[in-house]
């Protein structure tokens, strides 16, 4: 869990575009992060509230049971979730915060909820080396176009008819390896036990033509909420601790190359979610 305590997150719970979460100050401890939020209430039975004195570790649990509640009313049928953020907005590390989250509700030893990264749908490398700008291709990694925006879709839509039936088969779905900087196939493994199934990525509520498909197939859809800047300075950072860039300076000159871009071009073109939550740098708000 180590690598989950780096960001923190604050809701705002969205209904055709009234945020109800209207204040929410940070305060710090030696050991502790809290987070105090100040609500409207909600009318409204699927907006989250956060009262006085949340950990941050209870942003996840709260996220997580209402999410476990959505998927309950349901009455039994799987229930797919999208999380969509900017590269470096911490999305990732919601979403497995959350999983691990709604395993521990279940209190199987089977896991009823399972995280699938948009990470494992990047062409191939072999791929890229047949495109005509193979260089830029390598560069823009991580831009729309160097998904397989087809073949994801594809796969979500055979997901949502292995949710809507019930099936009793097992699926699959490909993860990313960072070492071989490469996807790898048929990695993740939903046994039919999965109950919840939570999809990670920068695109899912991307609105152009191809990607916008995606985004009706779930049944609730977050998007994680960054400063542009503060993302910006996250994913430089990941670059100089992952050996990629010697110092900040030159990861921050490599984000702005692709991320960034990416970044922007996700924000001009978001459909709207389900749910908006802010990812907060604790460190430049508590000094």
């Amino acid at each position: 869990m180590d690598d989950l305590t780096t960001f923190l997150f604050k809701l705002v719970a969205f209904n055709n575009n009234t945020a109800f979460l209207v204040n929410s100050p940070i305060i710090c401890t030696k050991s502790k992060i809290l987070m105090k939020c100040k609500v409207v209430l909600d009318p409204h039975p699927t907006s989250l509230h956060f009262h006085h004195s949340r950990l941050m570790d209870e942003v996840y649990t709260q996220v997580a049971k209402s999410i476990h509640g959505l998927s309950f009313a349901q009455g039994g049928k799987r229930f797919l979730v999208a999380i969509a953020g900017i590269p470096g907005s911490g999305k990732t590390t919601l979403a497995k915060a959350v999983v691990e989250r709604l395993n521990e509700m279940n209190g199987s030893v089977c896991h009823h909820a399972m995280c699938i990264p948009m990470d494992g749908f990047h062409l191939p490398r072999a791929a890229l080396d047949q495109f005509s700008n193979r260089e830029q291709a390598y560069a823009r990694r991580g831009a729309p176009w160097t998904f397989d925006v087809a073949g994801f879709t594809e796969y979500v839509q055979n997901l949502r008819i292995w949710a809507d039936g019930n099936s009793a088969k097992i699926l699959y779905a490909p993860s990313f390896d960072h070492k071989q900087k490469d996807p790898v196939s048929n990695s993740i493994v939903l046994a039919p036990e999965t109950s919840i199934v939570i999809v990670e990525g920068n695109y899912l509520l991307f609105d152009e033509p191809s990607w916008r498909d995606v985004a009706p197939l779930f049944d609730y859809r977050l998007f994680v909420d960054a400063d542009l800047e503060v993302a910006r300075e996250r994913v430089a950072k990941r670059h100089v601790k992952a050996g990629i860039e010697p110092n900040i300076e030159s990861g921050i000159r490599r984000v702005d190359k692709n991320d960034y871009l990416n970044a922007q071009a996700i924000y001009e073109k978001r459909l709207k979610a389900d749910l908006v939550i802010c990812s907060i740098d604790e460190t430049k708000i508590c000094g």
